[in-house]
């Protein structure tokens, strides 16, 4: 795990975590709720998992009120100035960025479920941010780095 990550000094954190950019008017969001709920459940005490609504137009009440409705398990961010998604890079909502030690070593699609906006599988094959989360955990190398994911921009 070392030599080619994207070094991202600002946000330093000893165990990963994860930043999944989300947004409460994003239909594919509401669909991966589960998926975050689960990862978060498998991972618990080994990897922080962050929720990111970025932008002014996604107001508290209706961050809370879809936290409630979809029991979502995670930490919250606002990240009303962007500040948050253009460090990261992150431009679609849903995408994940997986974090350690002030690198990213893993960022975009969840899976493949996702084949282009209005289309999906019954159900997805390949699990990129599960599989790069073990493999930051085994020390092993990240491989993807990068999936682009598909969904709704965030800017």
């Amino acid at each position: 795990m070392e030599g080619d990550e994207v070094h991202v000094p600002t946000l330093w954190y000893n165990e990963p975590v994860v930043f999944f950019f989300y947004s409460v008017d994003c239909p594919l969001c509401r669909n991966y709720t589960k998926t975050i709920n689960d990862l978060s459940k498998e991972f618990e005490g080994r990897v922080d998992f962050y929720m990111v609504f970025s932008g002014k137009h996604q107001k508290k009440i209706d961050i809370d009120n879809y936290i409630e409705k979809y029991k979502l398990k995670v930490k919250i961010l606002r990240d009303r100035k962007f500040n948050l998604s253009d460090v990261l890079e992150a431009n679609i909502t849903p995408e994940a960025v997986l974090v350690k030690d002030g690198y990213i070593f893993y960022s975009g699609a969840l899976d493949d479920w996702v084949i282009r906006l209005g289309n999906t599988k019954k159900k997805a094959r390949e699990f990129y941010l599960k599989d790069a989360i073990n493999n930051v955990l085994a020390g092993e190398k990240v491989n993807p780095k990068h999936v682009k994911a598909i969904g709704c921009y965030i800017k």
